[in-house]
């Protein structure tokens, strides 16, 4: 197989079965390209093929839907059932804020994407900021609370008998706190230095 030649971006123009035909000696990553020409880009409206542009818009739409749904069922009924009022479950609710808020920060920006001019930003310079705060706050609360999770049962499984002192609903609150205090600290820190 020639494998001389760049494999352009998108791949939804990729013809898969050029790439398992049986004669090997007649095909090349380039031939197995629909007419994609060398000029386009991002900026391009015709970037991304229809085909691609569905697809995306389906999956991306539900894992936005799905994601929705499930982090807000997991607050709602882990608020409201007394019996659900385990510290496990504190960080788990923890964990669901911080997924939504980064799924919402990044999913339907990335939807709009295929339907605008790639280069295009429309929520300007501020929207660019929330955007971006949000993201990885969520990101940073959500490794936080996983790894005060992981602790938490850690203690719970392996000191059972510690766990009883250790592990109670109102410590894990204020671990929680601090966690959501401690990534905010970091964007506070960061916006503090000057760009030069």
């Amino acid at each position: 197989m020639n494998m001389s030649g760049t494999i352009p971006p998108p791949y939804s123009d990729l013809d898969l079965a050029c790439l398992v035909s049986t004669n090997d000696s007649d095909v090349n990553f380039t031939s197995c390209w629909y007419d994609y020409p060398e000029t386009r880009g991002p900026k391009d409206p015709s970037y991304y093929s229809l085909k691609y542009q569905i697809v995306g818009t389906v999956f991306q739409g539900i894992v936005l839907i799905v994601g929705i749904l499930g982090n807000i069922m997991v607050v709602i009924v882990v608020t409201r059932t007394r019996s659900m009022h385990t510290p496990t479950n504190c960080y788990l609710v923890s964990l669901s804020i911080a997924d939504f808020m980064t799924l919402i920060a990044s999913v339907p920006n990335e939807i709009l994407a295929y339907y605008l001019l790639g280069d295009e930003w429309i929520w300007g310079r501020v929207g660019c900021a929330i955007f971006i705060f949000l993201q990885y706050l969520g990101i940073n609360v959500s490794s936080l609370s996983i790894t005060a999770f992981t602790i938490e049962r850690y203690i719970a499984i392996c000191h059972p008998m510690k766990a009883q002192i250790v592990c109670t609903v109102s410590r894990a609150k204020k671990i929680i706190i601090g966690l959501w205090i401690f990534a905010l600290s970091q964007f506070v820190i960061s916006a503090s230095y000057k760009r030069s």
